[in-house]
């Protein structure tokens, strides 16, 4: 899932970048340059990149609410409290959709194969179902001013994120039951106080998502190294 996966440095703001909007979400040169009104971030692949992935503020906003099941004010859906979301936590979503944007654009820029109908709908009902289901998803979208299109892109966006992550890192949580051994021995984990073969299956599974979250973070920090971000100021989250 791409929930969990992802670990990302913080971002400081660049300088604006020059190129126009194209799409709500993927931007080119040429085009007529867009306002800053709305926009939470824009992302490139490298100082010289043709294509940029741009981030609306109501994006976060819907991510927050949808990740955190958290019902939107006056709504009196959702699962979670109807506080208003603090700026810190706007702004760690941010963070989190900025590094899942450049995994967008290094699929896309390795042609890597769109996700299938069945991976988009897999990512469409983990999200939902974080956000309290369908009928919560849809008030959030009206309250927000969220279209059905805008909507579709984020369920496409996340599976192409998910699948491409799939694809590349297989095989790179493969361990052997002496690894696993050796791993459970050095006590680092949160299963100190029980033997291994109470808790095998799990702490197996805890210690592949450990060693995906390391991966990916290492992935992360090389296409930061190289990236052109640059994120609206804090006043936009007041």
């Amino acid at each position: 899932m791409v929930t969990g996966v992802f670990w990302f440095a913080t971002i400081t703001a660049a300088q604006p970048v020059t190129p126009g909007l194209e799409s709500p979400r993927v931007a080119s040169p040429g085009n007529t340059e867009p306002s800053v009104d709305g926009i939470a971030a824009r992302v490139a692949l490298n100082q010289s990149d043709t294509q940029e992935y741009v981030i609306l503020i109501s994006d976060v906003e819907l991510r927050v609410h949808m990740e955190s099941g958290q019902q939107h004010p006056g709504t009196g859906t959702g699962t979670g409290s109807s506080a208003r979301p603090s700026r810190l936590t706007k702004k760690a979503m941010l963070t989190q959709m900025v590094g899942e944007a450049l995994i967008d654009l290094e699929a896309r820029r390795t042609r890597a194969p769109e996700p299938t109908e069945r991976q988009k709908q897999a990512q469409k009902r983990r999200l939902e179902q974080r956000a309290g289901g369908p009928e919560a998803v849809q008030v959030m979208v009206q309250r927000l001013g969220v279209t059905p299109g805008e909507l579709e892109r984020l369920w496409l966006h996340a599976a192409r994120v998910e699948a491409f992550l799939e694809s590349n890192l297989e095989g790179s949580t493969s361990l052997s039951r002496a690894e696993v051994d050796r791993a459970f021995d050095r006590g680092e984990h949160p299963f100190v106080g029980q033997t291994l073969e109470q808790v095998r299956p799990d702490f197996e599974r805890w210690l592949r998502q450990d060693m995906r979250t390391s991966v990916v973070r290492r992935w992360f920090e090389v296409l930061r190294s190289r990236a052109r971000i640059w994120v609206a100021p804090d006043r936009v989250w007041e």
